[in-house]
């Protein structure tokens, strides 16, 4: 028998700072129907603290390191990478009364080429790039992410 607590039990939640976050996003790397910059920009114009890039077998670098496409799923996507300058404004907050947006690199969509059962994002950590998957196998990418000392989440 498992016993589950609350462990936010203790915490006075009106004294906490709450955060908006996506950590499963595309880009037209992958599936995503826009580029790189457009969804950062969709994602600030929202009001978003927190976005990370998680396309289907490209390890995020961050949002101004160009994405690399993974031959054959996704060579004919293009994407370009969001300018230096504007990264910085978006991080200062620029326009949104100083309230920036972090840019959470190293995160994937681990397990390309596989449409039903596994959707496993990894983060912290640069693994999973180009892994072809198999159907209904999420262990692996698991033991990968935890090889690599990075957190898996299965979606």
């Amino acid at each position: 028998m498992r016993t589950l607590s609350n462990p936010y039990s203790g915490c006075d939640l009106d004294s906490c700072g709450f955060y908006r976050a996506n950590l499963h996003t595309h880009s037209t790397i992958s599936d995503g129907s826009a580029d790189l910059p457009e969804v950062v920009e969709r994602y600030y114009s929202l009001g978003y603290d927190i976005l990370c890039m998680t396309d289907h077998g490209v390890v995020g670098k961050g949002w101004t390191a160009p994405p690399r496409p993974i031959p054959p799923f996704n060579l004919l996507q293009k994407s370009h990478p969001v300018s230096v300058r504007r990264a910085g404004e978006i991080a200062r907050g620029v326009g949104r009364g100083g309230r920036g947006m972090v840019d959470m690199p190293l995160g994937i969509e681990h397990n390309i080429a596989v449409f039903r059962k596994n959707h496993v994002n990894g983060y912290f950590c640069d693994a999973g790039r180009g892994d072809f998957g198999k159907e209904n196998d999420h262990l692996t990418a698991v033991k990968k992410i935890d090889a690599a000392g990075g957190l898996s989440v299965l979606n």
